[in-house]
């Protein structure tokens, strides 16, 4: 994850055989997305705090610190309590993080949204497999507005994949 996130240069302690950027040092001028961004170790949280806040990032095994300017969006399907109440994230990273919080409720809560994300996902998958686009009936988008999506969005993704992949 460290070495994915600041990147590593050759010969460094993991033993790397090339130098690699990390996705900070990539994301320099733009945008860097970390999904369940309380998955992180906390060593790894504090080293990317320090990144964000100094500016800079410095690959594994180098001396030398690189420029950083970067906006940074965070997700978490967790709640704010929840995340703040078991310390999966640092408090001072989810302060520096939390400027602009977006929250979204999960697709149970908003079932009305099935049926147009359904026929967008399902026509994004048939064209990507080159497929033609089937008709969802009225009795299946009853059965997906009936269902829980515990997966949210992504498992709603999948099913349209699935649907795409096996229709007739």
């Amino acid at each position: 994850v460290e070495a994915e996130l600041f990147g590593q240069m050759r010969g460094a302690p993991n033993g790397a055989m090339r130098d690699k950027p990390g996705k900070l040092e990539l994301a320099h001028g733009g945008t860097l997305f970390i999904d369940d961004v309380e998955e992180l170790p906390v060593e790894i949280q504090g080293k990317l705090l320090h990144a964000l806040q100094s500016g800079s990032v410095t690959r594994l095994g180098d001396t030398r610190e690189k420029p950083l300017d970067i906006r940074v969006i965070a997700a978490t399907s967790l709640a704010e309590e929840t995340v703040r109440r078991t310390g999966r994230i640092r408090e001072d990273l989810f302060l520096f993080l939390n400027v602009f919080p977006i929250n979204c409720l999960p697709l149970r809560d908003r079932r009305e949204d099935i049926p147009l994300l359904a026929a967008h996902l399902l026509k994004i998958a048939c064209r990507r497999l080159n497929r033609p686009v089937p008709v969802i009936t009225e009795r299946v988008m009853q059965q997906m507005q009936a269902y829980d999506w515990p997966g949210n969005v992504r498992e709603l993704h999948n099913a349209m994949e699935r649907a795409a992949i096996v229709s007739q």
